[in-house]
C-alpha cells in the first residue's frame, strides 16, 4: 500500500469509525427513552394496584413492560456489534497509520540514513 492509498485508507476508516460512533449514539439515546417509558409503565402499574383497577389494567401495563424490556435487550446486542466494528476498525487504523508512517519515512530519508 503507497502513502497516498494508505492514507485515503485511514481516511475512509475514520469515516467509519464516526459512523458506527453515532449509531451507538442514537442507541444510547433510544435506550434512555425506554428507561424514561419503563418508569412510567411502572408508575402507572403501581396507581393501579393502588387504586384497585382491574387486573386487565395490570396486565396490559405487564405487557408493555415486556415489549419495552425485550427492545432494550435488541438495543444492548446491536450496541455490542457497533462496539466490535468499532474495535476492529481501529485495529486496523492503527495499522494503516503504521503503513502511512512507514511510506512517509521511507520517502523522505536521504542518503540512506536514518
Amino acid at each position: 500500500m503507497g502513502l497516498i492509498t494508505g492514507t485515503l485508507r485511514v481516511h475512509q476508516l475514520q469515516d467509519a469509525l464516526h459512523d458506527m460512533e453515532f449509531r451507538v449514539q442514537e442507541i444510547t439515546q433510544s435506550k434512555l427513552a425506554i428507561s424514561h417509558d419503563l418508569c412510567e409503565v411502572a408508575d402507572q402499574a403501581a396507581m393501579a394496584a393502588i387504586e384497585g383497577k382491574d387486573s386487565e389494567a395490570i396486565k396490559s401495563l405487564e405487557a408493555d413492560k415486556m415489549r419495552l424490556e425485550a427492545f432494550e435487550k435488541t438495543l444492548d446486542a446491536r450496541m455490542s456489534q457497533y462496539n466490535s466494528k468499532i474495535q476492529a476498525i481501529q485495529t486496523e487504523m492503527e495499522s494503516a497509520k503504521k503503513v502511512v508512517d512507514y511510506n512517509i519515512k521511507s520517502s523522505f530519508t536521504y542518503g540512506g540514513g536514518q
